[in-house]
């Protein structure tokens, strides 16, 4: 038996997440992560947001602003959370 993917599956989770940004640590943020087949549509869409909600203000108040920074999201060892916004590559990850 095939199965055929749920054309408007979607799901949504809230994560803690430690936030540092352009190396200013802004405390644990809960961001929502959707995700949905159904926007990838015949265009190669992205199916997973990282909806910004706590973040906004802090992101659309930024000068000059963080076109071309690196975004970095890891699960760490002791089950915590962190998201990094830097204008530098993170580096290597341990997989």
């Amino acid at each position: 038996m095939v199965t055929q993917p749920v054309r408007n599956f979607h799901r949504a989770v809230l994560v803690p997440f430690d936030v540092t940004i352009d190396g200013v640590n802004h405390g644990r943020k809960r961001l929502k992560l959707s995700h949905s087949a159904n926007r990838v549509a015949a265009q190669n869409n992205a199916p997973t947001f990282l909806h910004t909600g706590d973040l906004q203000s802090v992101l659309s108040n930024a000068t000059p602003g963080h076109a071309g920074h690196w975004i970095a999201l890891e699960a760490m060892s002791d089950g915590t959370y962190r998201l990094t916004i830097t204008r530098q590559s993170p580096g290597e990850f341990i997989e």
